[in-house]
């Protein structure tokens, strides 16, 4: 456990996930020279436990990234790579119990009306190491501008300088409708 928790986080990740899942991750390493429109499809064609290693920069995408599969979306460090899309959308959708964001910035995200989440959505999964800044949600019932959480575990990261015109502007546990969670939530040394 020590030799883990000394690891720097996305070593640690990928033992977790080797021991986890039994097998080596693939790495797909991707640039911001890279063309930022095939980030979604190179995602999509990974399997659980594989990891797209995003080099430093800042990446804006003209949608909303999904991490279903169970794939790690990495940086180096959250303060040397940044997501921040283009126009007004959410950044980061997350469903899967293996999908992983890790040592990245997620920034200027947008939502308004009863959309939720401007920074993430997460149904599950893990987001560690990340700064999750400067996102916003707008209009009645705005809920989660910088992270709007229905199960999963936000640990190590950074949340600040959100804002929302109703409701939790960094961090909102739960959905309007729901009267309970749909998976457990873990919000840990944030």
């Amino acid at each position: 456990l020590a030799k883990f928790l000394l690891t720097p986080p996305i070593v640690a990740i990928s033992v977790l996930l080797s021991v986890t899942l039994g097998a080596q991750a693939r790495d797909v390493t991707f640039t911001t020279a890279d063309d930022i429109a095939t980030l979604q499809s190179v995602i999509d064609g990974l399997e659980s436990g594989d990891r797209v290693l995003l080099g430093d920069g800042t990446y804006s995408p003209g949608y909303t990234i999904y991490l279903t599969n169970g794939v790690t979306l990495a940086g180096s460090h959250y303060t040397n790579c940044a997501i921040c899309p283009t126009g007004k959308r959410r950044v980061i959708w997350m469903d899967g119990a293996q999908s992983v964001l890790t040592n990245l910035t997620i920034t200027g995200g947008a939502t308004s009306g009863w959309d939720r989440g401007g920074g993430i959505v997460m149904y599950d999964g893990v987001i560690s190491h990340c700064m999750i800044s400067n996102n916003v949600a707008t209009g009645n019932n705005a809920r989660g501008a910088g992270i709007n959480i229905l199960g999963g575990t936000l640990t190590h990261s950074i949340v600040a300088k959100n804002k929302s015109t109703t409701y939790g502007a960094g961090i909102y546990v739960g959905e309007y409708g729901y009267k309970t969670l749909p998976k457990p939530v873990l919000i840990d040394r944030c």
